[in-house]
């Protein structure tokens, strides 16, 4: 058996406009390639992403909430 002794944090972000690429890009903070990922239902949705923004950008889908 291989015992992992690692721990992560897991922050989620959920909300509207704000979550989908609305937002003023140029007030983002900067964040390094590592420091998280995102997970794009429309564009990707096979795996997770580095964050990087304009975070949420082109996950929007017309007729759907």
């Amino acid at each position: 058996m291989i015992k992992v002794n690692k721990t992560v944090d897991v922050i989620v972000f959920a909300g509207q406009s704000n979550m989908s690429g609305r937002g003023n890009v140029a007030n983002a903070t900067l964040c390094d390639e590592k420091a998280g990922f995102e997970y794009k239902a429309v564009s990707n949705s096979e795996m997770l992403v580095p964050i990087t923004e304009p975070f949420g950008f082109n996950e929007d889908k017309v007729g759907t909430i």
